[in-house]
């Protein structure tokens, strides 16, 4: 009999595992990296260590564009509330994370707005270039 893991956890274990992946990619932040034990209290963003963004960490089963519009309206809520840049990080079962940036964020030239449809969807090595460059 397969254990039900409530979303808590996996929320927990998906932020856990995303440190670890971003250690790989962003080996400079190796010892900057954990997870905000302030965020349920603060309502704040789920990852710390990453200067300037607001770490978004979403772990699903299925994630449905319905789902990307709610998580990115998240991200962008709280990266809004400390001055940061959202960034949202999602990986569904079986499946590599994907990363979700403003395209103004990619590229100082592109319109500087905060909806879904004004982002791109990058891989985590993409995404490490995206920081560096950003830096």
């Amino acid at each position: 009999m397969k254990k039900k893991i409530n979303s808590r956890t996996k929320g927990k274990a998906g932020e856990r595992e995303l440190i670890g992946e971003l250690k790989r990619v962003l080996p400079e932040l190796s010892d900057a990296l954990e997870r905000n034990l302030e965020q349920t209290r603060d309502g704040g963003y789920d990852i710390a260590g990453m200067e300037g963004w607001a770490p978004e960490v979403k772990r699903y089963a299925k994630i449905l564009p319905a789902d990307v519009e709610s998580f990115w309206d998240q991200a962008v809520t709280q990266a809004r509330n400390d001055h940061r840049r959202p960034v949202l990080f999602m990986r569904e079962d079986r499946r590599e994370w994907r990363v979700r940036v403003r395209l103004s964020d990619v590229q100082d030239r592109w319109v500087h707005e905060d909806g879904v449809e004004w982002t791109a969807e990058v891989t985590l090595d993409a995404f490490a270039w995206i920081y560096r460059r950003a830096a």
